[in-house]
């Protein structure tokens, strides 16, 4: 089932895509990954091709809530809630991620972020402050912060397009 890189190759995606077993191949997935599923392993299994539904929205709250913890053991502690923003906010989970802000004590951006997030962002005058600071973060070259701010706007296809022109991951 995996190729040399670890990957599973286009017939094996394209297999688990219309399998009537697609919650049996998951758990696989999820025990070769020692029930760590983060993005590495949802790109290295193809997973945002052949899940679907509310499986797949779980598997993105998995993946955001790894993502985050795995940047805390990697950083010797250090909490950095933008390392899983873009699965929370894909999610459409403002209100998480401003929690984990909220407890991300001595992170620069910290009181930053936590007043930002707190605003209403289907008022007109947020949505424009998010899409500013997404086009200030493109300029900085910070891509996913881009499209996170770009979700916080509303503005998917502007997402879209950041993920696929600047980070190339087309699976994200």
């Amino acid at each position: 089932m995996k190729n040399k890189n670890n990957s599973i190759k286009m017939r094996d995606m394209t297999f688990a895509l219309h399998s009537d077993h697609k919650d049996l191949l998951y758990e696989i997935v999820d025990e070769q990954a020692e029930s760590k599923i983060d993005w590495l392993n949802a790109k290295r299994y193809l997973l945002s091709y052949w899940l679907e539904g509310i499986k797949l929205k779980s598997v993105l709250e998995k993946i955001a809530a790894n993502e985050f913890l795995k940047f805390q053991n990697e950083n010797g502690g250090k909490k950095d809630p933008s390392s899983c923003s873009i699965f929370y906010l894909t999610l459409k989970k403002k209100h998480v991620l401003l929690g984990l802000w909220k407890n991300s004590i001595g992170h620069s951006e910290r009181d930053k972020m936590v007043k930002f997030l707190s605003h209403d962002f289907t008022e007109k005058r947020w949505r424009s402050a998010a899409l500013k600071n997404a086009y200030v973060l493109l300029g900085k070259h910070r891509y996913e912060d881009a499209a996170s701010f770009f979700l916080l706007a509303d503005s998917p296809v502007d997402a879209v397009n950041v993920i696929m022109r600047q980070l190339n991951d087309i699976p994200l």
